[in-house]
């Protein structure tokens, strides 16, 4: 076991390089988690949860390889092109979670050599799409009909729906969860969704609520200029929980709604507000203790 101290605006790679000068074990051979999550060498220390981190000794083929390859002092691989890794890597570091993503921030296509148990993992594929978009390309059939997955790869990639399977591009009730997400996913559903006016319609009504709704937290008078919506009670109670004011432009029957009127004057709330108090806050909170066992 390990402590060590490390300023919260460094990097992963500095906290390796302090483990390295505390235990000997140099930064190629360290593999890094917080909890389950793999950590990379440019995630910045103040975003990781600091207890609990472990450190994994990384295959000592793999490491062998890096002290070759990687001699860069960002640890970046700038020597290693797609040619000289598919001819020089030991099969290990196709599965090396860190290995491929450092890869593939620079050559996307690099997934393409990746082993297919690491093109599985959500987390895996997921972090590689918030660097490039394209990296949906090399997900598999599992992770393109998973529903969690393409929503969650709507983040940031809004043409994720279009890299889905042709399942879930049909499927009427996700693809309107989609482009809640997303507006722009409505246009890579499946053709026959899209030649459906009646459907499209109905999605476009919904974003356009879901739109309104999210302005009117912080702006209730915005009410006045949705004449449709002023009978939907999601909507209003949006309205008068930023503007008591908002009420008065409620259709008659919402304006004399128990409810609503007991939110307008502040004496229900339908929000829970938790703060949560840390006991142990010092002078050096900035800084984050690592253990390693």
């Amino acid at each position: 076991m390990c402590q060590v101290v490390i300023e919260s605006h460094l990097t992963v790679l500095h906290l390796k390089k302090a483990v390295e000068k505390s235990i000997g074990m140099s930064d190629h051979s360290q593999m890094l988690y917080a909890g389950t999550y793999p950590l990379c060498n440019w995630d910045k220390v103040a975003c990781v949860d600091h207890n609990g981190i472990t450190c994994i000794r990384r295959d000592a083929e793999v490491v062998r390889w890096l002290d070759h390859a990687d001699k860069e002092p960002s640890r970046e691989m700038l020597g290693v092109n797609l040619e000289v890794f598919d001819s020089s890597s030991p099969p290990a570091a196709r599965a090396d979670f860190e290995v491929m993503l450092t890869m593939a921030r620079r050559n996307v296509q690099v997934l393409g050599l990746a082993c297919p148990k690491l093109l599985a993992n959500t987390d895996f594929m997921l972090r590689a799409t918030q660097m490039n978009a394209n990296a949906l390309l090399w997900a598999p059939d599992t992770l393109r009909g998973s529903h969690c997955f393409i929503l969650a790869a709507l983040q940031w990639d809004r043409h994720a729906l279009q890299k889905a399977s042709s399942e879930l591009r049909a499927d009427r009730e996700f693809v309107r969860e989609a482009s809640l997400r997303d507006r722009w996913a409505l246009g890579d559903a499946a053709e026959e969704l899209l030649a459906d006016q009646d459907f499209n319609d109905s999605v476009l009504a919904n974003i356009r609520r879901q739109y309104i709704k999210e302005s009117l937290r912080s702006d209730g008078r915005g009410l006045r200029r949705a004449s449709d919506l002023r009978g939907d009670r999601e909507v209003v109670l949006e309205a008068v929980q930023s503007d008591p004011n908002a009420l008065e432009w409620a259709s008659p029957e919402l304006r004399n709604d128990e409810f609503l009127s007991l939110a307008a004057r502040g004496e229900h709330s339908t929000h829970e507000h938790r703060v949560r108090i840390n006991a142990n806050s010092r002078p050096d909170a900035s800084y984050g203790r690592l253990v390693i066992a």
